[in-house]
């Protein structure tokens, strides 16, 4: 079960975190995606498992806490405004 993988995944990675796993996961996770076609009419091939892909993720979003930190404040708007902003 996903359920199960992702949060013995989180648990390795980052040790227990007080979340309602089921009620979110169930509701994200409820379906595989089929990339047969992208494969046998494309001949394109995955680089990464989803289980390696997402470990990575995980691992990297863990390792850039600081800006993790600047989207969740929505400091991120204020780089945003200075980047794209008319001159």
């Amino acid at each position: 079960m996903m359920v199960t993988w992702v949060r013995g995944l989180f648990k390795d990675i980052h040790g227990e975190i007080d979340f309602d796993w089921d009620r979110c996961l169930e509701s994200t996770f409820g379906g595989e995606i089929d990339a047969t076609k992208l494969c046998t009419e494309l001949g394109w091939r995955p680089k990464e498992t989803f289980e390696t892909g997402l470990r990575r993720t995980v691992e990297w979003y863990l390792a850039n806490a600081e800006w993790v930190q600047g989207v969740q404040s929505g400091a991120y708007r204020d780089w945003v405004a200075t980047q794209y902003s008319k001159a």
